[in-house]
């Protein structure tokens, strides 16, 4: 979180993103907007999502992912995109307009608006009445205060376009391949498409085979 070149906060603190970030509720940044949970507002008994039950998929989740760390096939292979031209995002920041003069209080700001597509209006409450969610009297009529925007960044990190190289070298750094192709000149989801990429897996798949220990059935 940042306003005017200012780092206003940052999580995980302590290195656990699931609790820290994941779980954050009723907050303008948070990662989860619960009407998005269930927009149908289906009632739970008829499948509709819950707040409570999204943060038990994250524990699954959370679980998995610790069993799986660090576990690889002893005869891997991979490719992956490393593109300066192909940012991806390996941090998220939210930027607050330069034209708030004072971010106080910017944890409890209410959202007016979302665009969806990284950039939210929001507005400051009273500062002299902080914890109560109403908008005050700013002369003596009633008026909303102008707006303040929060964009996030775009993506700066090298990559594919969605996951960064950072994440994608855990592969190299491991020490666990025998091979990694760390490439340039594609989007994750067009991988396939990329003759760089299509080359690299062959090569692995006819590597992984020729370790492989063959046994002829009887006709």
């Amino acid at each position: 979180m940042t306003h005017n070149g200012r780092d206003l906060d940052a999580w995980p603190k302590q290195g656990d993103p699931y609790k820290e970030i994941y779980r954050v509720r009723d907050k303008w940044y948070a990662l989860f907007r619960e009407e998005w949970i269930n927009p149908s507002r289906l009632p739970l008994s008829k499948g509709g999502g819950t707040f409570k039950r999204t943060c038990d998929y994250l524990d699954k989740a959370q679980n998995f992912h610790q069993t799986i760390a660090h576990t690889y096939h002893p005869n891997s292979y991979a490719h992956y995109g490393a593109d300066q031209a192909r940012r991806s995002f390996s941090e998220v920041i939210w930027e607050i307009d330069k034209n708030c003069a004072d971010p106080a209080g910017w944890q409890d700001w209410p959202i007016l608006g979302d665009t969806r597509q990284g950039r939210l209006e929001l507005v400051r409450w009273d500062p002299l009445s902080p914890n109560i969610k109403t908008f005050q009297p700013i002369s003596d009529t009633f008026e909303v205060p102008d707006p303040i925007h929060a964009t996030i960044r775009p993506p700066s990190a090298p990559g594919d376009q969605t996951v960064p190289a950072r994440s994608a070298d855990h592969q190299l750094n491991s020490g666990m391949f025998k091979g990694v192709f760390r490439q340039t000149g594609y989007e994750h989801q067009s991988s396939y498409k990329n003759p760089g990429a299509i080359a690299s897996t062959l090569y692995s798949i006819v590597r992984i085979a020729q370790k492989a220990t063959w046994t002829c059935g009887k006709g």
